[in-house]
């Protein structure tokens, strides 16, 4: 939980710090790797938010059903 906080705040600050998450159908999706618990937070920065998508497993191999709403 205090890494997922700590994301959120970095995120806060440097939205663009992710990389692009290409396989998405959502323009503009990034990831952020959490290292202690090797989970993905995959989110779309707009403007002065940031919308976050899913928080995945990365050890599934495979990202989340990401969709356009």
């Amino acid at each position: 939980v205090d890494e997922l906080a700590a994301a959120f705040d970095i995120l806060g600050h440097a939205p663009h710090i992710g990389r692009l998450y290409r396989q998405s159908p959502v323009p503009d999706t990034r990831r952020l790797l959490l290292m202690e618990t090797r989970y993905h937070v995959y989110y779309v920065p707009r403007g002065d938010e940031v919308r976050v998508l899913a928080v995945w497993n990365a050890q599934r191999g495979v990202g989340p059903p990401l969709r356009v709403s």
